[in-house]
């Protein structure tokens, strides 16, 4: 069940669709972020007058996109779905004099110029469902977002840049893309627009890249042990992300404080290799304890949060 309300089919799909479908299934609580989340979707979209016309890959972006039109301005329309060979896409067009209004200047300003600071997030985010690729960490370490509209292009730098990404560019024959290829720049990017399961899979998609090209460390390879250590990572990342993401980092004394920015700096390391990168180095136990205090803190922001809400 996706948060729109609808089921999913269930699939075997590639990290990069896993991970567009996982950031189209977060929810958005502010009016501001979803009209981002929205722009972001349709930074490539034709305007032609009052009518918008952008394509989605994904059907639980589709569901999002038909979601957000009707909340954001009171659109209602539906998804052509257009096959190219084996590709499966789907067009939106819609008219809208207020929509068209307001890509138009945020393309025109290269900037948004309303809303909250996580409308950036929310529009990166946006970006990666519309155009963005991620390569099987197997095969190589590429993340690029693509832009199709050229009148767009500024306006995607700039909403990157943002958030604190410098991508390179290159022209394709598709468009203007924007990528990384540094493993812990791709990391981060990916916690930063809130793709945690893409994260993990990514990380331990890497893992195994390891393990394959050294064979000295295949025997003393525990796949459990990898599947458990990754798993307890990822509950302590989302703690840090969740903190950084409602601004509760504040919350953390020093040496938790140190400890969060280990974690998200070394997030592939076992309890024990983070201690002893510790300064003065720490026993695994006192990492533990450690790591559930500051899961114990996000648990109660969280709690905080959606009690304002």
């Amino acid at each position: 069940m996706s948060v729109w309300g609808e089921p999913m089919e269930e699939t075997r799909i590639g990290i990069a669709s896993a991970c567009r479908r996982e950031l189209a299934e977060l929810a958005v609580k502010q009016k501001c972020c979803r009209r981002a989340l929205l722009g972001g979707m349709m930074i490539s979209a034709a305007v032609e007058g009052e009518t918008i016309t952008f394509t989605l890959d994904e059907p639980e972006a589709v569901e999002a996109a038909l979601h957000l039109l009707r909340q954001c301005w009171s659109v209602q329309t539906e998804a052509e779905p257009i096959r190219r060979g084996a590709h499966k896409t789907y067009q939106i067009t819609f008219t809208s004099r207020k929509a068209a209004n307001w890509l138009t200047g945020l393309r025109e300003h290269g900037m948004l110029t309303d809303g909250c600071s996580a409308c950036y997030i929310h529009f990166a985010q946006g970006m990666f469902i519309a155009g963005g690729t991620l390569t099987d960490p197997e095969k190589g370490l590429h993340l690029e977002f693509m832009v199709r509209d050229p009148s767009s292009v500024v306006l995607g730098a700039n909403m990157l840049s943002a958030i604190g990404i410098e991508p390179k560019c290159a022209v394709r024959t598709r468009g203007t893309g924007f990528y990384v290829k540094r493993s812990e720049t791709i990391e981060e990017l990916l916690a930063a627009l809130g793709a945690t399961k893409t994260v993990f899979e990514f990380i331990n998609a890497k893992i195994v890249r390891d393990i394959r090209n050294h064979e000295n460390r295949v025997a003393n390879c525990d796949a459990g042990n990898i599947r458990k250590s990754v798993s307890a990572n990822q509950k302590q990342l989302e703690a840090i992300a969740d903190l950084r993401r409602y601004g509760r980092m504040d919350r953390l004394d020093d040496e938790q404080h140190r400890t969060a920015e280990l974690r998200e700096a070394y997030p592939e390391l076992s309890l024990g290799e983070l201690g002893l990168r510790m300064s003065p180095p720490i026993s695994k136990s006192g990492m533990y304890h450690r790591m559930n205090k500051i899961i114990e803190i996000a648990d109660a922001v969280r709690a905080e949060a959606e009690r304002k809400e």
